[in-house]
């Protein structure tokens, strides 16, 4: 199995849609949301083994600890300060959802 150990703002959602394309997206579980993220902390083995790639915003040593040595894992990291930008506009676009703040600030 290969555990994707998805850093936010770091090329997470292109490296599922590889997996994806290239392993069927029936066998790829992404928890990528917070109310996903609870399915590989609460399903069981055999249903987990279903599967032959997850996607997870988790830390590693609590995926290791549900998958175990056995399982591949990778990440993907990003230089810091490139990474901030799209954080930001993210940031700046769920608070203006929210109403909190403009999207536009100019």
């Amino acid at each position: 199995m290969y555990v994707f150990i998805h850093n936010p703002k770091a090329a997470g959602s292109s490296v599922m849609n590889v997996l994806n394309r290239t392993l069927n997206t029936r066998n790829v579980l992404h928890a990528g949301t917070p109310s996903e993220t609870a399915a590989p902390r609460t399903m069981s083995a055999e249903d987990l083994s279903a599967y032959k790639a997850i996607g997870a915003h988790m830390p590693y040593t609590e995926l290791l600890e549900r998958f175990g040595p056995s399982a591949t894992y990778f990440s993907v990291m990003r230089e810091p300060e490139a990474r901030t930008i799209p954080f930001g506009v993210t940031l700046l676009a769920t608070l203006a959802s929210a109403g909190i703040c403009r999207q536009n600030l100019d």
